[in-house]
């Protein structure tokens, strides 16, 4: 796991992106100890990636600092890393979708989740601004829903968006 304190969650990336080039644009505020671009189990960028610092204080800089700063052409979108995304996937319950329609409400996310098993759990994911950013999560009440989820709805075009799901 990453520490929540120390960690934080970039989105909006190039899927050019390598962690190398994230690590480099992340050390203006602080030390990096971990840079990582999120992947599918196909190997292709989600756009997103988790930057772990040594301090919290250097998490928090970044946060006020790089938001909106430009990372090899691409506008950035930061967020305090509250789950403490893991960094090697493993069995989850948990599946996080990007790309969702703007107008997708937590009631929506839950009722989507139910055609792959029990949900115990549906978030969208707010902006500072409190407006969403596309993004949510499914709690599942098993590993084994939540796979099946991510199998059948990564890459998969919903009321116009082709959204992307992981296990987390």
């Amino acid at each position: 796991m990453y520490c929540v304190h120390r960690s934080i969650l970039v989105q909006r990336l190039k899927l050019s992106t390598l962690p190398k080039a994230v690590k480099t644009h992340f050390e203006q505020v602080g030390e990096v100890l971990i840079a990582d671009v999120l992947r599918r189990p196909s190997g292709k960028s989600l756009g997103t990636a988790i930057v772990e610092y040594a301090e919290p204080k250097a998490a928090k800089e970044a946060l006020e600092k790089l938001q909106g700063t430009k990372l090899e052409e691409a506008n950035i979108y930061l967020l305090p890393n509250k789950r403490g995304l893991e960094r090697d996937p493993k069995p989850s319950k948990v599946v996080y979708l990007e790309h969702l329609p703007r107008t997708m409400t937590d009631g929506d996310l839950r009722h989507l989740g139910q055609k792959f098993g029990k949900v115990l759990d549906a978030q969208k994911v707010l902006g500072k601004d409190g407006k969403t950013i596309r993004a949510g999560f499914i709690k599942f009440s098993s590993n084994t829903e939540a796979t099946k989820a991510v199998k059948m709805l990564d890459e998969r075009m919903l009321h116009g968006f082709v959204i992307s799901a992981q296990l987390h």
